[in-house]
């Protein structure tokens, strides 16, 4: 049987990999961003660079409160 503090550590963990999950995936779009700017000088990468972007700025957030809360 778990103990709250143990629980709440659980809670602590993921909602920290949640976080940090979120940097990640924004500094990758600072990246693709500036490949973006370079990628506008030849026709045949605009679109993937587009593609790209739609694909990591789907909302795919948790809901973190809800975690807390557990």
């Amino acid at each position: 049987m778990e103990t709250d503090n143990g629980t709440h550590d659980k809670t602590a963990e993921m909602i920290n990999l949640i976080s940090e999950h979120e940097k990640e995936k924004e500094y990758l779009l600072r990246i693709i961003n500036t490949y973006g700017m370079l990628a506008e000088t030849i026709p045949d990468f605009k679109n993937d660079v587009k593609d790209i972007k739609v694909l990591l700025q789907e909302n795919s957030e948790r809901d973190t409160g809800k975690i807390e809360k557990k």
